[in-house]
């Protein structure tokens, strides 16, 4: 067993330079995802963009992934979207992946952003951006 050796110095740097860690997720790419109001939307699949940001405290000096958030869970969650069928819109899919990061108690923040490319001619992308904190 490996001890996590923590020195003077760096409790010094943890309270004079202590800030939260963030873990980004950038353009997770959903190619397949039924989520529209229109008719079309229905039948056709569409391209589904997100970018989730997850802030939680700060460890020293992490050395394990139980002293993190695992950006895995994240995508593993985002993946079982596409099998939960139509959505209507895709704030309901922001508030869902929030409602999922903060299952996690040591989440003090989060930020999603859903686009849906392709939408509207002339635009990169639409898209909603949702924060949450405790």
């Amino acid at each position: 067993m490996m001890l996590n050796l923590i020195t003077p110095l760096d409790f010094i740097f943890y309270f004079l330079y202590h800030k939260d860690m963030k873990i980004h997720v950038r353009n997770y790419t959903l190619p397949h995802m039924f989520v529209g109001i229109l008719p079309s939307e229905y039948i056709e699949p569409q391209k589904v963009i997100i970018d989730v940001t997850v802030t939680y405290p700060d460890v020293i000096r992490p050395s394990t992934i139980a002293e993190c958030y695992n950006y895995a869970d994240i995508t593993q969650y985002l993946d079982t979207l596409v099998s939960k069928g139509h959505t209507d819109l895709i704030e309901t899919i922001a508030c869902d992946v929030l409602d999922f990061i903060f299952q996690n108690p040591n989440v003090q923040h989060a930020q999603v952003i859903v686009k849906k490319p392709d939408i509207i001619p002339g635009a990169e992308y639409v898209a909603v951006e949702y924060e949450r904190s405790r």
